[in-house]
């Protein structure tokens, strides 16, 4: 499962989405969309409406409601990665997190993307991941690289 929501200005209702993934298929479908209920209100929306499994797994943003809601319903919890790194570097401008640091982690970044990417071509030419990794390494650290010009 995944879940997100938006904030809409205005004080107007967060619009709240949730998808679900049928792990032997590999079938995505709509669990809840909708702009007025709880996170409590739409957990239990998709265990009464939906054969949930006993195991459940769920990738979320950094909203510690929801996480706190989802722990409490039983399950397993991801946090989604892209909202991971977005916040991450947000927290470094925020607090002006030393140029001299980021240039060093914009260097292991990019060394550490490209070598696995090479790792992945030694075993397989053709690698899409290799290749997606080699096309893109270069615009990852943009954010972090104008930081240290002081954008």
């Amino acid at each position: 499962m995944t879940s997100s929501q938006k904030e809409r200005p205005g004080g107007r209702p967060r619009i709240k989405g949730t998808l679900g993934l049928n792990l032997e298929t590999r079938e995505e479908f709509l669990l809840y969309l909708g702009a007025v209920k709880s996170w409590s209100e739409v957990l239990s929306h998709i265990r009464e409406n939906y054969n949930i499994s006993d195991e459940m797994y769920a990738i979320c943003d950094g909203d510690e409601n929801l996480k706190r809601h989802l722990e409490d319903y039983g399950y397993k919890i991801q946090q989604c990665t892209n909202h991971f790194v977005k916040t991450s570097i947000y927290y470094l401008w925020k607090e002006q997190y030393p140029n001299s640091r980021l240039v060093w982690r914009i260097d292991t970044t990019q060394k550490e993307l490209l070598s696995i990417a090479n790792e992945l071509l030694s075993s397989n030419k053709d690698s899409n991941t290799a290749k997606f990794i080699l096309r893109t390494a270069g615009i990852v650290t943009l954010f972090a690289e104008s930081t240290t010009r002081g954008i």
